[in-house]
């Protein structure tokens, strides 16, 4: 069965990563740059705040990444892939 990311467990994630005083969170991306519906939805990471930032790169650790997966596996039951950078984030499932 197809399973993608939806708003309800990016809210998920992001109450987790609140209440271990991340500085960051992850948005859902369901369209890409020209308006179409993905077929994969995706989350991508991002800054609590841009105030005063033009741009970004989080480099983040290993054993956080072990928990993402972790976490994701055990409350969604997906694996995940990534991008090259790692701050755009698919299901396996979602293909």
């Amino acid at each position: 069965m197809k399973k993608c990311f939806n708003q309800e467990m990016v809210d998920t994630i992001n109450n987790s990563l609140q209440l271990l005083d991340c500085s960051f969170r992850y948005v859902l991306v369901k369209e890409d740059l020209s308006g179409n519906i993905l077929s994969n939805p995706h989350i991508e990471i991002v800054p609590l705040s841009m105030k005063f930032i033009e741009s970004y790169i989080f480099n983040l650790s290993k054993s956080y990444y072990e928990w993402l997966e972790k976490f994701c596996k055990d409350n969604f039951d997906i694996t995940l892939s990534y991008n090259n950078s790692k701050n755009v984030i698919w299901s396996n499932e979602g293909w």
